[in-house]
């Protein structure tokens, strides 16, 4: 599953350069697959190289930066001035990768073993989840919306029970600064009420369900 992980991973990977995250080894974040982006700690704290050009350039310390362009992996910048001050704005997406949704509901079929063991992670009722986060056989969704805070944090809640329905599930999963709810009800009756909920409290805005693309400045 390893090709799901990565979806996931390739889309905060912006988020955990910027918190300053380290690798399993201990090295300083970077990132070198995005294009016309390269990124990296160095001595004084994090180097971004961004090529807004059409054409590609050599980059800092021999690293090439790709000609920005239509892949979703690029970085849209604006370099500007605010009252004489020089302000450059980055922006990139997450979500347009439809297996990061799978490596999100990965991780809540996860927290069903985690919280009730194996057996019941191997129950029948959840057939369409596995099939889904393995073989990607089905249509799943998500909601997604910004955190309260600005904090790098990773998290998962206790279980969300349906009433009435023992094995109706839901979590609301943290990665970085976004909260995801995932809905393992056969339904999707709970993602359904919490959809209309934000809509009656909030409207269209700040809040939104996957697979989309959802800008992140």
């Amino acid at each position: 599953m390893g090709h799901v992980d990565r979806a996931l991973i390739n889309s905060f990977d912006m988020s955990v350069f910027m918190a300053g995250i380290k690798g399993k080894k201990g090295s300083p974040p970077k990132i070198t697959s995005r294009g016309n982006l390269v990124a990296q700690h160095g001595p004084t704290g994090p180097e971004i190289h961004i090529n807004m050009n059409r054409y590609g350039i050599a980059g800092a310390k021999d690293a090439n930066l790709g000609g920005f362009g239509k892949s979703s992996r690029n970085i849209s910048a604006e370099f500007k001035f605010v009252e004489s001050q020089p302000v450059i704005t980055a922006s990139f997406t997450i979500g347009d990768d439809p297996k990061m949704v799978r490596a999100i509901y990965k991780i809540a079929f996860g927290a069903v073993a985690f919280h009730f063991g194996v057996d019941a992670a191997l129950d029948s009722y959840y057939d369409d989840v596995r099939c889904f986060v393995l073989d990607g056989i089905g249509d799943k969704k998500i909601l997604a919306k910004p955190a309260n805070d600005t904090e790098y944090r990773n998290a998962v809640s206790a279980p969300i029970r349906r009433d009435g329905d023992g094995q109706g599930l839901g979590f609301l999963i943290r990665i970085a600064n976004v909260e995801f709810f995932v809905d393992l009800t056969r339904d999707g009756s709970m993602l359904n009420a919490l959809r209309a909920e934000l809509e009656k409290e909030f409207g269209r805005n700040g809040w939104g369900i996957f697979p989309i693309s959802l800008s992140m400045g």
